[in-house]
């Protein structure tokens, strides 16, 4: 028998376009994650490894990481259920139970697409800015893209020097 078991990224939030996102190491067994043992920055990658900078427990990414887990172990048992259900032909269905089921790859989809998980504030993206261990070169994008942010907020005029760009 098979065992796959170790650490990877998951629960992938808080993301600030070209530039960085928060995720959580966890503990997995085949591929769930199961224990997290910390949040970080990941801002860049060498293609087997991440580049990540500490940044502290993100509980939204935890959250995230158990939510999607959760809703890929639950998607096999609720299609087979819908598989099997659909060939009785109608007998002894259980429409409500059966919409239930159809939500489970709704919020599966949802989890990856709906912007206030996938995309930081400006208040989480300056709260990212401000990470210790972060490269300076990072750092200088993220204030960069938090000005992007405020200027298509309207909170702020771009300068001339924005429009050259």
């Amino acid at each position: 028998m098979i065992i796959i078991w170790g650490s990877r990224l998951c629960g992938k939030v808080d993301a600030v376009p070209g530039v960085c996102h928060v995720a959580t190491h966890f503990g997995h067994l085949y591929y769930i994650p199961l224990i997290p043992m910390r949040s970080v920055i990941v801002w860049g990658s060498t293609g087997s490894d991440d580049l990540v900078s500490d940044c502290g427990w993100s509980i939204k990414s935890i959250l995230v990481g158990w939510l999607r887990g959760a809703l890929w172990v639950s998607l096999v048992p609720a299609g087979l259920y819908l598989l099997e259900s659909m060939t009785q032909g109608g007998a002894g269905r259980d429409l409500l139970f059966d919409l239930l089921l159809l939500g489970i790859p709704i919020a599966l989809v949802l989890s990856y697409y709906l912007p206030w998980i996938r995309t930081a504030s400006i208040e989480r993206a300056t709260e990212l800015a401000e990470a210790e261990e972060l490269p300076e070169e990072i750092r200088a994008k993220l204030v960069e893209a938090i000005k992007k942010m405020y200027i298509a907020q309207g909170d702020i005029e771009p300068s001339r020097n924005d429009d050259d760009r």
